[in-house]
């Protein structure tokens, strides 16, 4: 894919593989992005996803990992980078979020839970869920973990006042300096610097 993306207009490409090939393509449509849009490789595998992110990706993905489980899996992909020659600090690390459900007091939660057939005993576990004081500190762990960039799945894209609330008072809670908040409706991102 990357080939075809960056080769230059009015050129063609070419691509012999092991199990197909690519003759005079006019690799055609371009992507909006310049150069090329980034490669994001996610899992929990631990021996070959974190070498297809040493080798190929832009950003690494802990999808849906605990705070600990992901910690410990970016460190197999800073292994693998190493391995492979490569400066783990030049890959881009993030998490997405299982759950994200959040109100400004336990029955707002409560609705919000039920409204997407989840339990919020359960959303707590394996999500993020509470006050908004409470989802900022839980996402912190995943921060702390090493990720830069959060992707917060919000099952009822039709509560717009909970994608609100989260914009408004969960974002600002998070530490600039550690991680980036993205969710779904429309990707957005809260830019940050690396932190330590």
């Amino acid at each position: 894919m990357t080939g075809l993306w960056t080769t230059p207009p009015e050129s063609t490409y070419r691509f012999d593989g092991r199990h197909y090939r690519i003759e005079d393509s006019p690799a055609l449509p371009k992507p909006v992005q310049s150069l090329r849009p980034p490669i994001i490789v996610g899992g929990a595998g631990p021996t070959r996803t974190p070498a297809l992110a040493a080798r190929f990706a832009d950003e690494f993905n802990s999808v849906f990992l605990s705070p600990a489980v992901a910690e410990a899996q970016f460190a197999r992909v800073d292994r693998a980078c190493e391995g492979a020659g490569r400066d783990p600090g030049r890959l881009r690390r993030s998490s997405a979020v299982t759950v994200i459900c959040c109100g400004t007091d336990g029955a707002e939660i409560g609705r919000r839970a039920r409204a997407i057939g989840r339990s919020v005993d359960d959303l707590r576990r394996n999500g993020a869920c509470g006050t908004p004081d409470q989802v900022a500190e839980r996402l912190g762990e995943w921060a702390g973990a090493g990720a830069e960039v959060l992707y917060l799945q919000v099952l009822d894209p039709t509560d717009i006042d909970h994608v609100r609330l989260i914009a408004r008072q969960v974002a600002p809670r998070i530490e600039p300096r550690r991680a980036a908040l993205r969710w779904g409706l429309r990707s957005q991102a809260i830019p940050c610097q690396r932190g330590p």
